[in-house]
């Protein structure tokens, strides 16, 4: 499964705080439509992540490309089953989100 190139590079576009365990969460800012505020209230929204979770968003924060941030997430989570697919899949979750951004070089295209 490649979801994204090896030269795409992931930064993180989302506020986030860390909680006392090292955990990651996220905070979504309310919508900006007014029917969206209006069924969804318009505070901050506070998104915990796993550990897994965490490690993939932290690994983000540095623009690292995607052979980079795979052998960070390797190095945290050795004996963790479908490891690419299940990192490739969150970023493709978080990306399509507006949580991070996937720089994707001109030429490359993304599947």
């Amino acid at each position: 499964m490649n979801l994204f190139p090896a030269t795409v590079r992931f930064r993180q576009a989302c506020a986030f705080e860390t909680d006392p365990d090292g955990d990651v969460v996220l905070l979504v800012p309310p919508p900006t439509s007014w029917l969206s505020r209006v069924l969804h209230g318009s505070r901050v929204r506070r998104l915990q992540l796993d550990r897994l979770g965490s490690a993939v968003f932290a690994a983000c924060g540095d623009g690292s490309e995607w052979d980079e941030l795979y052998a960070q997430v390797l190095r945290a989570f050795p004996d963790e089953p479908d490891l690419e697919r299940r990192t490739e899949l969150f970023l493709r979750h978080l990306a399509q989100n507006g949580w991070i951004q996937a720089l994707v070089p001109p030429g490359d295209d993304p599947a």
